[in-house]
């Protein structure tokens, strides 16, 4: 068996010492980093939130209000007959749509029905400024049967708002009021003829001619 030299012995040792010294000052060091590499590193289940949180939000959808539509209608409508043809009819015109109704014409006719059409005899138009929503316009009107007038027939009085149709309304089936009237044996205004009547009369108020002087 050699032996080393004392120099060689103490040199080996000292490696020795050096090796075991970095192995366990070493040790420790490396499991800690592998530890928080572990920690670092993201799981299944942190990757599939990072990737939902990533994809871009759906854009909310914007929805326009269309204008608010006007709704005419009318109401309480009343008639009153005389005995000489005239008629005397009163009735509200409401605006119970949400938005402001243009301008517009009322018409009070003689139908035999609730609709206002090209059969009817009209009677009177008047017009109505703008009106806002919720508001309430009074119609008064006195007219006259006209002479060609069935009057044995059943009629009925129509109102009705919008009749030009120049207004786009929430709702255009209750423009229409009518009521029953029975006309019977009046006497109907014949306007042809009262303007007759009253040329005729101008035509002779100037009294007698005057008398020739010859004679």
């Amino acid at each position: 068996m050699s032996i080393l030299p004392r120099p060689l012995v103490a040199v080996v040792a000292t490696g020795l010492s050096l090796g075991l010294s970095f192995g366990l000052a070493a040790g420790p060091a490396t499991a800690a980093a592998s530890k928080q590499a572990a920690k670092a590193k993201p799981t299944t289940k942190a990757k599939s939130k990072a990737k939902a949180k990533s994809k871009a939000k759906p854009k909310k959808k914007v929805t326009v209000k269309a204008p608010a539509k006007p709704d005419l209608t009318v109401k309480a409508i009343h008639v009153d007959v005389s005995d000489s043809g005239t008629l005397l009819v009163s009735a509200n015109l409401l605006n119970v749509g949400r938005g402001f109704a243009a301008p517009s014409n009322v018409v009070i006719a003689l139908s035999d029905d609730n609709t206002w059409n090209d059969g009817d005899e009209l009677l009177d138009e008047l017009p109505f400024d703008r009106i806002g929503s919720g508001v309430t316009r009074r119609i008064d009107a006195e007219v006259d049967v006209p002479f060609d007038v069935d009057t044995s027939q059943d009629l009925r009085v129509l109102v009705c708002a919008d009749a030009d149709a120049v207004i786009t309304e929430k709702s255009e089936s209750n423009n229409c009021v009518s009521q029953a009237i029975t006309l019977g044996d009046i006497d109907p205004v014949d306007e042809a003829g009262a303007d007759d009547e009253s040329a005729d009369q101008g035509s002779g108020s100037g009294g007698d001619e005057p008398a020739d002087e010859d004679a």
